[in-house]
């Protein structure tokens, strides 16, 4: 599944395949102070998780990528998994960047949650360590802080404060 915005198929959300899951675990290594598992992850310990991940259909790993001219360029990754009546969304990074991007993160976050948002009609929550300096740029994207715990907090996703944007998913 691709996710992209009506009018720019240059940037998109891709779902991700064993060739994109180095990224995924380079840039986890290189962020893991911010998540709640902070061991370093080896190649056998991701294309284990990789394995794993595929066979869960309530689980979906984007990688988000960008068009430089010539070929898409993974450059960060988010998530959402369904748990019970509720969506978490997690592992939310930017991996790296693309000269005279004129795109962000907030634009793929945003896409992903107008998509969660009309698809399923659910809550929509995420967990993020007290100390994760992205806490406010999530609050600047339509997570409202709602529980504060020792080591967390949890944020809801207001889809009233959501871009009006036109989704096109490809399958």
């Amino acid at each position: 599944m691709i996710l992209h915005h009506k009018n720019n198929p240059n940037f998109r959300l891709k779902l991700i395949e064993k060739s994109d899951i180095e990224d995924l675990r380079e840039w986890k290594n290189e962020n893991r102070q911010y998540f709640f598992y902070k061991e370093i992850i080896t190649e056998e310990q991701q294309a284990n998780w990789f394995e794993k991940h595929k066979t869960n259909k309530q689980d979906f790993m984007f990688v988000v990528q960008e068009n430089n001219a010539t070929e898409f360029i993974n450059i960060g990754c988010m998530g959402y998994r369904l748990e019970n009546d509720n969506i978490d969304i997690y592992n939310i990074m930017r991996g790296r960047l693309v000269e005279n991007s004129k795109n962000s993160m907030a634009d793929a976050f945003n896409m992903m949650n107008v998509y969660i948002s009309d698809t399923y009609k659910l809550p929509v929550t995420c967990l993020v360590l007290n100390e994760n300096p992205a806490r406010k740029w999530y609050e600047k994207n339509s997570l409202e802080l709602i529980k504060q715990n020792d080591d967390h907090v949890v944020y809801k996703l207001n889809a009233c404060t959501l871009p009006k944007i036109d989704i096109q998913k490809v399958e």
